[in-house]
């Protein structure tokens, strides 16, 4: 039992990882996920990390990376909650 609920409080983290606190941009700051969401031109279509798609629409080099550096950042916060975990002290 204590080994499926490391696995599953993992899990839970893993999901809150890709979660962004300030949205996606201004304009998007109500979508708070990463990776997928719609995009800005088209709200029925959910893309795969729409801030940066949508920075390459805009043709905003600054933006494109400031977009990929915020992505990267997640990613390696999720990447960070897989790993595994210390050992557990019991008292």
């Amino acid at each position: 039992p204590l080994q499926l609920r490391i696995i599953n409080d993992q899990l839970m983290q893993l999901e809150r990882a890709f979660q962004n606190p300030l949205g996606n941009s201004i304009e998007q700051s109500d979508l708070k996920h990463i990776v997928y969401a719609p995009s800005r031109t088209n709200r029925y279509n959910a893309r795969g990390f729409p801030s940066i798609t949508d920075a390459i629409e805009d043709r905003n080099i600054t933006l494109i990376q400031q977009q990929i550096s915020i992505a990267t950042y997640f990613v390696q916060s999720a990447v960070s909650v897989l790993r595994p975990p210390q050992a557990i002290q019991t008292i």
